[in-house]
């Protein structure tokens, strides 16, 4: 995998994309995001090797001071220790997985660097991205898609990357807020696979008690372990995260809230439809508003959604 954050090649052709759409159609508005996050998140959420050590990468954090092979060592360790949870996730062990992790970081500071590092070459793309537009185009709605990850579960990502720097360079923020796919998103993409690494001393209901603590997320409103699946995170978990978004934002930028509609799940073979409730949907729709959004946006994709599912959507925003 390369790092395409870094490589020269990859940011000469997103720019020169932006500078043709931008230049040659009349186009009212533009987002950009990329749906990816850093080397932390890969080891010690998923398990995968960290990612990148290429002549790209090396050139860009040596420019910022990072030593590239303590660095290297550092996501090594790492990676061993989830590898080694993985296996054989029972095992009674005397330190926790966590302070094991924690260790590592101050043994090895320049791995939490790199990550950084990752995600400020990944900004200095969104930022060009938005100064070519503008500067083509002044009038140009230019703003910033931020995905399900990033938005709402990846804590290493949140901390390194504040709505507030987003907003410094953005006319807008759209961050996902797919109240019900967030459900078993949450569930079997987030809090299944760190029980089997970096949360490994944690129950599942003790992660999602976690999650929702650090989140910002009244547990009497929010959906119990078992109900994740059917019954998604519901209305309160966009009014948070809307929130949290404007309040980052600081009017520097405004918010258009992406609320979720029929976007399907993910099984086995492919993907099976998840029509919304359109109750939940237009309740999801007046909280993004009574939170403060500037606008919702209706997602993900238009030949996913249902008449009914559009009109619950309609009469959210009419009702608000």
């Amino acid at each position: 995998m390369v790092r395409a954050g870094t490589t020269p090649h990859y940011r000469d052709w997103v720019y020169r994309t932006i500078r043709e759409l931008v230049t040659n159609y009349e186009l009212d508005g533009l987002q950009y995001g990329a749906e990816r996050t850093g080397p932390l998140s890969h080891v010690l959420f998923r398990g995968l090797t960290p990612t990148c050590f290429c002549e790209h990468c090396k050139a860009h954090n040596a420019k910022h001071g990072i030593d590239v092979q303590h660095a290297k060592a550092g996501y090594a360790k790492l990676f061993d220790m989830m590898k080694s949870v993985s296996d054989q996730p029972q095992t009674k062990r005397v330190e926790s997985v966590l302070s094991s992790v924690v260790r590592v970081f101050y043994q090895h500071p320049d791995v939490l660097r790199w990550d950084y590092q990752w995600f400020q070459s990944d900004e200095e793309i969104c930022t060009e991205v938005h100064r070519i537009a503008k500067s083509i185009r002044p009038e140009i709605d230019s703003g910033r898609h931020v995905d399900h990850q990033r938005s709402s579960w990846d804590f290493f990502y949140r901390a390194a990357m504040s709505y507030e720097q987003m907003a410094a360079n953005a006319d807008f923020i759209k961050p996902i807020l797919y109240h019900e796919t967030m459900g078993p998103r949450l569930r079997w993409w987030v809090l299944e696979r760190m029980k089997d690494r970096i949360l490994n001393d944690l129950s599942l209901k003790q992660s999602l008690d976690l999650f929702y603590a650090l989140h910002g997320h009244d547990t009497r409103k929010m959906p119990k372990l078992e109900e994740l699946d059917a019954k998604g995170l519901g209305p309160e978990y966009v009014y948070q995260e809307t929130l949290r978004c404007k309040h980052g934002v600081a009017e520097k930028a405004k918010v258009y809230a992406g609320i979720g509609i029929d976007v399907p799940w993910y099984i086995p073979n492919g993907m099976e439809p998840r029509p919304s409730d359109p109750a939940q949907l237009t309740a999801a729709v007046q909280r993004a508003i009574d939170a403060g959004a500037d606008g919702v946006l209706a997602s993900r994709e238009y030949n996913e959604m249902r008449m009914p599912s559009l009109k619950a959507f309609g009469d959210g925003v009419r009702s608000a």
